[in-house]
């Protein structure tokens, strides 16, 4: 099982999948129930409505934000041989 790669889905799902998300980040956005929240979304360039508690994501913040997640994660156990990648 060393360096087992899992990739339910086609390229094309999850393309398709992908611009819904965009979609609905920028035209529906987020209900968040947390003013601290809501006023770092504003300063990183989201659209903030403080009184409905609504965040809308435009699609060159999320851009920003998922390049500074990692391509890759680890579901580790004690034993490594059974890890996956």
């Amino acid at each position: 099982m060393k360096n087992m790669v899992i990739s339910p889905l086609l390229l094309s799902d999850i393309q398709e999948i992908q611009s819904a998300s965009y979609r609905l980040l920028e035209h529906t956005g987020l209900t968040v129930n947390h003013q601290q929240v809501l006023e770092k979304l504003e300063a990183a360039g989201c659209l903030v409505d403080f009184k409905s508690k609504l965040a809308k994501f435009p699609p060159d913040i999320v851009d920003k934000y998922l390049a500074a997640v990692p391509r890759t994660y680890m579901l580790g156990r004690r034993d490594e041989n059974d890890t996956l990648k």
